[in-house]
């Protein structure tokens, strides 16, 4: 089992969205913030990861979550660079609306060789029945593989969530680029598992053409540009 732990980023960084050398965004629906800049530890490195944007998971009216999403700089520029435009957009409002619209972006999103973070700060308690049977139904819909191997994996990836939620306590998806996952939850790292076909499942859940949050999708890409110009 991998170590894992989110690490707050010292200092300031220098992005155009990092205005007046603030360290924390906001996600406006729930109100809670979010470090802009993180590190992860294990035994491979610690890449810094960078925020790409916010967003709130609702059902129905009910806030469930705030999400913040993290992306590797360095490593998702090789990939998702080509949609960013040489000059600043004239208006960024338009600008994210076509990246939101764009399949073959979102393709790559999901698909390219650099680490995400998804890190969703609950704004109520939710029980493990309730965590486990939303991701039980993002591998109906989207999880293809059918496999012993891929059955095994998923059985241990729904074993991590085994408790209630409160909130204020933080769940953490990292994905890295050969297809493994690891899981933080409740205040403790529950481990990780290596499979390619569950990561690309999670990540369509949120980032396909029918995520379960528009805002989380569409607030993803809120900062892309001001990290990969």
């Amino acid at each position: 089992m991998k170590k894992f732990l989110i690490l707050a980023v010292l200092g300031l960084i220098a992005f155009s969205f990092l205005a007046y050398g603030e360290s924390k965004v906001k996600e406006e629906s729930t109100g809670l913030t979010f470090d802009k800049a993180i590190k992860f530890s294990t035994d491979s490195g610690a890449p810094e990861m960078i925020c790409s944007g916010t967003g709130v998971r609702k059902k129905v009216i009910i806030k469930v979550y705030g999400a913040a999403i993290y992306i590797e700089p360095v490593e998702a520029k090789k990939v998702l660079g080509k949609y960013i435009l040489k000059q600043m957009p004239e208006d960024m409002e338009d600008y994210i609306e076509e990246l939101y619209d764009n399949n073959q972006f979102w393709g790559d999103f999901i698909g390219g060789e650099f680490h995400k973070i998804i890190l969703m700060r609950f704004a109520r308690d939710v029980g493990f029945e309730s965590i486990m049977g939303a991701y039980k139904d993002a591998f109906k819909a989207y999880l293809k593989d059918n496999s012993e191997e891929t059955k095994k994996a998923m059985a241990t990836f729904l074993g991590f969530f085994n408790e209630e939620i409160k909130e204020g306590q933080d769940m953490t998806l990292r994905f890295s680029p050969d297809g493994t996952i690891f899981v933080d939850y409740a205040g403790k790292a529950r481990g990780s598992i290596k499979n390619a076909n569950i990561a690309k499942a999670l990540l369509t859940n949120w980032f396909g053409n029918d995520p379960i949050s528009d805002d989380i999708k569409e607030g993803a890409i809120k900062y892309l540009y001001d990290i990969l110009k």
